[in-house]
């Protein structure tokens, strides 16, 4: 067991020539950024430190550019990817700052490019900084002689947007022509075109009233499917369609604790407080608790799947957005950091745990609206 590790935030990255193949694990720490193998022949060998920074509480790697993105004391670093080779000296590697003021960031995909969000809030606002990464480090360009020197001083960033919300702001979503920022008054639309923002649920709905009625209640997460959208908050979920009214309003979910984070994995939607994990049936809300100390998502990817051309709880067929793998890590019993990462793809649900002598984790038994231009830009 890794002792010293206490793992604030993991990322993933899959096999490259430049570190040896594998699917590999990457660690933000308290003091630098370490990598291990997804799978290691050697069980006890604790992870390695390539990366000497500070407080990281957020990584992010963007493959397509060979990029490796770390949130040390709140400013926001890029570095190439080799940087992520044990084999290179420490001291070697120097990150290039991209922001300062940086609360966390989030990378997606949003009018056909791909977009990283840098969020700086406080109390009483939000500045949110859109970077587009250069084309030109783009692995699938080949890059020779004078070309590749050339791009090797161009910005890895490029700044492409910028807005202001009035508002304090905890997290951001990518929708296919917007974005949408979970703050203090509930989800936000902005559009990236006019940077224009309007709220999520239309106000005319008067289904939706309970939403504001509850005090204290924190919007945390947004998942597509379909064509409708599930609304996460820290109280209850619910569904609503394209146009921002209530969908499907015989279905609501309320939570029995206090999430701070949420996956899918259809029919599953699985939310994360402190303590425990609730994994809840979308179809029935079936209930099974996952008690554990100290609970926090890592990371997450997703995939997606075909419904088939069966009717299924959305009403129609098509696409879905669902989980492939939740990175997680608990405390046990000594105090020392479990991860975990729960597989949804290929080994259906089946735990892998990466630490010596690991102890399983103990188990329990549509809408109307308007006609018109949709607010979630689909």
């Amino acid at each position: 067991m890794v002792s010293y590790l206490r793992a604030l935030c993991v990322g993933t990255i899959n096999p490259n020539d430049e570190l040896d193949g594998g699917r590999k694990l990457i660690y933000g720490t308290d003091n630098g950024v370490y990598v291990s193998d997804r799978k290691s022949k050697d069980k006890e060998a604790p992870p390695k430190r390539v990366i000497d920074v500070q407080n990281v509480t957020q990584v992010d790697v963007l493959e397509e550019y060979q990029l490796l993105l770390v949130l040390s004391n709140r400013s926001l670093y890029s570095y190439q990817l080799g940087a992520l080779d044990p084999n290179e000296p420490i001291s070697a590697k120097r990150g290039k700052k991209i922001q300062s003021h940086c609360n966390f960031f989030k990378t997606g995909i949003c009018m056909g490019r791909h977009l990283v969000c840098c969020v700086k809030s406080s109390a009483l606002s939000t500045t949110i900084k859109v970077y587009e990464p250069n084309d030109a480090m783009s692995r699938t360009k080949k890059q020779k002689g004078l070309s590749k020197m050339f791009n090797a001083g161009q910005d890895e960033l490029r700044p492409f947007k910028e807005f202001y919300i009035p508002i304090e702001s905890s997290s951001v979503h990518f929708l296919k022509s917007k974005l949408c920022v979970a703050c203090a008054r509930g989800f936000e639309v902005v559009s990236l075109e006019t940077l224009e923002t309007q709220s999520l649920l239309d106000q005319a709905d008067t289904s939706l009233d309970f939403v504001a009625r509850k005090e204290n209640v924190k919007p945390i997460h947004i998942e597509r499917l379909n064509g409708e959208f599930l609304l996460n908050y820290s109280d209850f979920s619910f569904f609503v369609n394209r146009n921002g009214w209530r969908a499907r309003p015989e279905w609501r979910l309320d939570w029995e604790g206090a999430p701070q984070a949420f996956a899918l994995s259809y029919p599953w939607i699985l939310a994360f407080e402190p303590n425990f994990i609730e994994l809840r049936h979308i179809d029935n809300l079936a209930v099974h608790i996952v008690p554990h100390k100290n609970i926090r998502m890592l990371h997450s990817s997703t995939h997606e799947v075909s419904l088939g051309t069966e009717k299924h709880i959305l009403g129609y067929s098509g696409l879905l957005t669902t989980m492939e793998q939740i990175i997680l890590a608990y405390e046990d019993e000594r105090g020392a950091d479990v991860i975990e990462a729960i597989d949804f793809w290929k080994s259906q649900r089946k735990s892998e745990i990466y630490h010596e002598n690991p102890s399983p984790p103990p188990t329990s038994s549509g809408g109307g609206g308007r006609e018109g231009s949709s607010r979630m830009g689909i």
